[in-house]
C-alpha cells in the first residue's frame, strides 16, 4: 500500500495523475499504432483527399478525360458519398475497439466546512479537505459472439458504403460523358443549321431572281422566303440548345454556367466502339461486377449480422474489472487511504422490458426486407443491361442508315436546286429536297453522338471501364 504525509499529498497526487495520463498517451507508441487511426480502418475506404477542389487552368482545352477528372474532384455529390464511406470506416474502427479494455481515470479536490451553535451561545466551526484519485479498467472477455457479430455488421456496412461510392462514381462519369457528347451534338447541329440556312438562302435568292425576271409566280418567292425564315428559326433554337447543354455540363463540373472553359472535341472511331459477347452471357457476368448489386449483398450480410448480434444480447457477458484509488482527508489525524480491486464480473440480462424481444423481431424483418431489396436490384440490373445493349445496337444501325440518308439527301438537293435554276423544276420540289436534307443533317449529327452516348451507358451498365 502507498502512504502519503500531509505536506506532500498534493504534490504526489498530481504526480500520480500526471503519470497516469502520460502512460495512456504513450501506450499507442509502445504498440506501434497511430492514435488517429489505431486500427487503420480508413485504409478500408477510398482516399480522395488530394483530389478535392482541383485547380482549373482556363487557358487549356479540356478533353473528355480532363472533364471527368474535374467532375470527380469538384462534385459535391461525390464528396458526400466519399464522406459517408469514410464515416462507415470510422464506425468499423469503433466496433473493433470492443476487443480492447476500457480505462478511465478521475480526480477530486473538495473543501468541506460545518458550523454549529450550542446552548451556551458558543459557535463551533470545522473545516476539512479531501483529495482522491482513481483508475479503473474494464475488459470484456466473453459475450457469446455478440461483439464479433456487431463488428461483422459494421464491416458489411462499410463494404456497402464503398460499393455505393463506386456506383455513384460510375454514374457521375456517365452523366459527364453524356452531357459532354450532348453539348458537342448541339454544337455540330448548330453547324448543320447554318448549312441548312445557307441552302434555304440560296433557294430564296434563286426564286427571287426568277420572279424578278417574270419566270415564276410570286408564290415561289414567298414559299422560298418562308422556308428561309424557318431555317433561321431552327438555327436560333439549335444555338439556344447548345448554350443550355453547355451550362448543364459546367454545372455538373460544379462550376457556374457562365464559366469560361474551352472544350476540345473528341471523336472516337465508330469501329472501335464495337462490343463482343452474347447478351445473355453479358447479363450473367454483370451480376458479379455491378457495385450497386454488391452493395445490396453487403446490406443483407449486415442485416444478418445485426440479427445475430440482437440474439446474442440475451446471453450473459463476462468481463475483467480492476480499480485503484487513493484518498486523503487532510484531517488532524493525518488519515489517508488507498484501495484497489480486481475481479471478474458476470452480467446476465434477466428482464429488459421485452426490449430485446422486439429488437430481434425488428432485425428479422430487416433481413427479409434486405433479401427482397437484393432480388429487386438484381432484376433492375438485368433490365438495365438489356435496355442499354438494345439502345447501343440500335444506335449503331441508325448511324449506318444516317450516312446513306445524308448522301442521298445531298444529291437530291443538288439536283433539285440545279433543275430549278435551269427552269426545269418547281419550287415545291426544291423546298422538299432542302427539308429532307436538313432532316438528314440533323439525323447524321444525332446518330454519331448517340453511338458514343449509348456505348458509354452500356459500359456503365456492364461495370466496365472505358
Amino acid at each position: 500500500m502507498l502512504t502519503f504525509n500531509k505536506r506532500s499529498n498534493m504534490f504526489k497526487l498530481y504526480k500520480y495523475i500526471l503519470f497516469t495520463y502520460i502512460s495512456l498517451a504513450y501506450l499507442p507508441a509502445a504498440f506501434a499504432f497511430s492514435i488517429d487511426d489505431p486500427f487503420d480502418a480508413l485504409q478500408n475506404s477510398p482516399d480522395f483527399t488530394e483530389c478535392y477542389e482541383k485547380q482549373i487552368d482556363t487557358n487549356q482545352a479540356f478533353y473528355l478525360a480532363d472533364i471527368i477528372e474535374i467532375a470527380i474532384c469538384n462534385s459535391p455529390t461525390i464528396r458526400q458519398n466519399y464522406m459517408q464511406a469514410r464515416a462507415s470506416a470510422a464506425s468499423y474502427g469503433q466496433a473493433l475497439s470492443g476487443y480492447l479494455p476500457k480505462i478511465n481515470s478521475g480526480a477530486n479536490l473538495n473543501r468541506k466546512f460545518s458550523e454549529s451553535d450550542s446552548l451556551l451561545n458558543s459557535r463551533n466551526k470545522t473545516y476539512n479537505s479531501d483529495t482522491s484519485a482513481n483508475l479503473s479498467l474494464s475488459w470484456l472477455l466473453f459475450d457469446f459472439g455478440a461483439t464479433p457479430a456487431y463488428i461483422e455488421k459494421t464491416k458489411q456496412n462499410l463494404l456497402s458504403a464503398n460499393f455505393s461510392f463506386d456506383h455513384n462514381l460510375r454514374s457521375t462519369i456517365y452523366d459527364i460523358t453524356s452531357a459532354y457528347y450532348t453539348m458537342l451534338s448541339y454544337h455540330s447541329a448548330t453547324q448543320s443549321a447554318l448549312a441548312n440556312e445557307a441552302s434555304a438562302k440560296s433557294a430564296f435568292e434563286a426564286a427571287s431572281k426568277r420572279y424578278e425576271l417574270g419566270l415564276v409566280a410570286l408564290s415561289d418567292k414567298l414559299q422560298a422566303e418562308t422556308s428561309y425564315a424557318q431555317a433561321q428559326l431552327d438555327r436560333t433554337r439549335t444555338e439556344n440548345n447548345f448554350q443550355i447543354s453547355k451550362g448543364k455540363l459546367l454545372s455538373l463540373l460544379n462550376l457556374a454556367p457562365y464559366a469560361k472553359l474551352n472544350f476540345a472535341e473528341f471523336f472516337p472511331d465508330i469501329k472501335e466502339l464495337q462490343f463482343q459477347g452474347q447478351l445473355e452471357d453479358l447479363i450473367k457476368s454483370t451480376l458479379n461486377k455491378r457495385s450497386d448489386l454488391a452493395a445490396k449483398k453487403a446490406e443483407l450480410q449486415a442485416a444478418t449480422a445485426n440479427l445475430e448480434a440482437a440474439q446474442k444480447k440475451n446471453y450473459p457477458t463476462l468481463s475483467l474489472t480492476s480499480s485503484l484509488g487513493i484518498n486523503d482527508r487532510f484531517s488532524n489525524d493525518d488519515s489517508n487511504s488507498n484501495n484497489g480491486t480486481i475481479g471478474l464480473e458476470l452480467s446476465f440480462p434477466i428482464f429488459t422490458g421485452f426490449s430485446n424481444t422486439y429488437n430481434i423481431m425488428q432485425s428479422r424483418y430487416l433481413v427479409e426486407s434486405a433479401k427482397a431489396d437484393l432480388k429487386r436490384t438484381q432484376r433492375i440490373v438485368e433490365l438495365d443491361v438489356w435496355d442499354t445493349y438494345q439502345n447501343w445496337t440500335t444506335a449503331i444501325k441508325n448511324h449506318e442508315i444516317s450516312i446513306k440518308l445524308l448522301d442521298s439527301a445531298l444529291e437530291n438537293e443538288k439536283v433539285a436546286l440545279g433543275a430549278y435554276k435551269a427552269g426545269k423544276g418547281n419550287i415545291l420540289n426544291l423546298l422538299n429536297a432542302q427539308s429532307k436534307l436538313a432532316t438528314a443533317r440533323v439525323e447524321k449529327v444525332s446518330a454519331v453522338y448517340n453511338v458514343f452516348i449509348a456505348k458509354s451507358n452500356l459500359l456503365r451498365a456492364l461495370a466496365e471501364n472505358e
